[in-house]
């Protein structure tokens, strides 16, 4: 039984390291193209459906859910705490608030009440009380979306100055280029983790994704970030994502002045694409040049093929993982299953294994004998 527990094992731990490899050389999202037409490691940085709208169904089935569980347990402030972020996700802010403001006080420590809160309040317009409690969110866990809460910060101040001044998104960067590549080394040098971490995304990405689904296009802080997403694909990753960010800064974008402005951006970015030899990008990202090219007002249009096919890349992808956790954690329970029957035959009584040990010491006795008679039987020739 050992033999073949072990034997198994071995079959199963081969077929993980295969599906590891074939995981990472077969995704579609693992490479792109710098303007100088390298292969880079990236993320593929696309907004489908599921990035931009809530699925309110399921959010109503959340919430009827955890209603249901109110005042069950001990820790209930942190089940109060969803129902208020499911009634933000709804739309209903102003239940969010009421719930999350004695919470906050109650609970002055604790990261998720505080940065709901802030986000309910920036939702209703509060902006003063929202970075307030953004702030001080960031302050209790700056780690937190993976270190990028600082861009909500700024987001907030640059709401805060546009009220009194309507021009400033269109004259000043919420964020710039120097800024993200700072505040990412930083973080990533704090956590000690390499830049080709895929769990330690672009924050720029991160929050984007995490704001649009509550500020849908058109929207001017979404197409203030989208400009500085995509110099910064343009500078320091992949063609490919700068053209998506430039794209989709067409989508969130109301000024027509700001709309030529940004067709002329595209097509900078798509000449420097045929000059650079890019030729490598997938017919997908070639389509979206070619049709940019014709009209670049068609392109946001034509993007949802390329999500499609992302999204469709992501999904396996993460099935793959999922996958692969499966097996490792069945892996584990045979090593514990092995390493279980060890002990078990260690402690048991000498008389349960007899017969065993019997015939395996007279196995080795009977093999002993024909040796010493083999050899006695030559000396005497």
């Amino acid at each position: 039984m050992k033999h073949s527990t072990e034997k198994a094992m071995r079959y199963f731990l081969s077929f993980l390291a295969f599906l590891s490899f074939f995981n990472a050389s077969s995704c579609g999202n693992e490479y792109g193209h710098d303007l100088n037409g390298e292969r880079v490691y990236t993320a593929f940085f696309y907004l489908s459906e599921q990035y931009t709208t809530f699925d309110k169904q399921e959010i109503r089935k959340d919430l009827s859910r955890a209603l249901s569980k109110r005042g069950q347990s001990e820790d209930d402030f942190q089940n109060e705490s969803n129902i208020a972020l499911y009634y933000m996700k709804l739309g209903e802010v102003r239940k969010a608030i009421n719930i999350l403001k004695p919470l906050a006080i109650e609970y002055p420590q604790e990261y998720t009440i505080i940065a709901n809160l802030g986000t309910a309040y920036e939702l209703n317009g509060e902006l003063g009380n929202a970075l307030r409690y953004i702030k001080k969110g960031y302050e209790l866990n700056p780690d937190s979306h993976l270190g990028s809460e600082w861009i909500h910060i700024k987001i907030l101040e640059a709401k805060i100055k546009q009220s009194s001044n309507s021009d400033w998104l269109n004259t000043h960067p919420i964020i710039t280029v120097n800024e993200l590549k700072e505040k990412q080394t930083e973080y990533r040098s704090r956590l000690n983790v390499s830049r080709y971490d895929r769990q330690v995304d672009n924050h720029l990405v991160f929050q984007i994704r995490t704001r649009v689904p509550f500020t849908p296009a058109p929207n001017k802080v979404i197409a203030n970030l989208l400009k500085t997403l995509a110099n910064f694909y343009e500078e320091n990753g992949s063609a490919e994502n700068a053209l998506m960010a430039h794209i989709y800064r067409l989508d969130f974008e109301t000024s027509q002045s700001k709309r030529y402005t940004i067709e002329n951006d595209l097509k900078k970015l798509m000449s420097k694409i045929r000059s650079s030899e890019t030729g490598n990008l997938s017919p997908g990202f070639m389509h979206l040049v070619a049709i940019g090219e014709v009209d670049p007002e068609l392109l946001i249009h034509a993007i949802d093929t390329v999500e499609f096919q992302l999204n469709k890349a992501d999904l396996a992808r993460i099935s793959q993982l999922d996958s692969i956790e499966i097996m490792r954690s069945q892996v584990d329970s045979l090593n514990q299953e092995l390493k279980s029957k060890k002990k078990r035959i260690k402690i048991q009584p000498a008389g349960e294994n007899g017969f065993f040990w019997g015939m395996l010491f007279g196995t080795f006795g009977l093999i002993a004998g024909i040796i010493i008679a083999t050899i006695s039987k030559r000396r005497k020739k």
